[in-house]
């Protein structure tokens, strides 16, 4: 697999939000995107290990864009997606910011 290359030419960053970022799937998905400069909001359940992956997914941005990010356009969210309240308070302290949401990358599941 190769590494995402940064997009330079792309001034407008989206703002998407896969949700379980802290490993696989959403973990990769979150960092392509961080290097493309998107602003990113990672979902996670467990603020340790949501903390954990997001220091190191700001590192690896870092790395791959040479630079050119520093992973700061990286958000952590602590939410239990299985509690409709948690996703309600969540949904309702992001409108309450004003910040658009152009994608909802919805990866969570159970086994």
């Amino acid at each position: 697999m190769t590494s995402p290359k940064p997009n330079t030419s792309n001034p407008k960053p989206v703002s998407p939000s896969p949700s379980t970022s802290i490993q696989g799937i959403g973990y990769a998905t979150s960092k392509a995107l961080a290097v493309q400069k998107a602003h990113v909001h990672m979902v996670c359940r467990n603020k340790v290990r949501g903390e954990a992956a997001l220091a190191t997914l700001r590192a690896e941005v870092a790395e791959l864009s040479g630079g050119v990010s520093d992973g700061a356009n990286v958000s952590l969210h602590i939410c239990d997606i299985s509690s409709m309240a948690a996703v309600k308070a969540l949904s309702d302290a992001y409108v309450l910011k004003g910040d658009p949401l152009h994608a909802l990358i919805n990866n969570a599941g159970k086994p």
